[in-house]
């Protein structure tokens, strides 16, 4: 099972994959706000 990811594919098993995050600016998120993500 060398580099067998399928397992968690958040596209195939949605919610057995985790993701992580780092708040650059504090500041209150309402539905309806755009979000950005950038590879840092």
């Amino acid at each position: 099972m060398e580099n067998e990811f399928s397992r968690i594919d958040q596209n195939k098993r949605r919610g057995w994959s985790r993701w992580s995050a780092s708040v650059i600016e504090e500041g209150v998120v309402s539905v309806g706000d755009a979000v950005y993500l950038e590879d840092i």
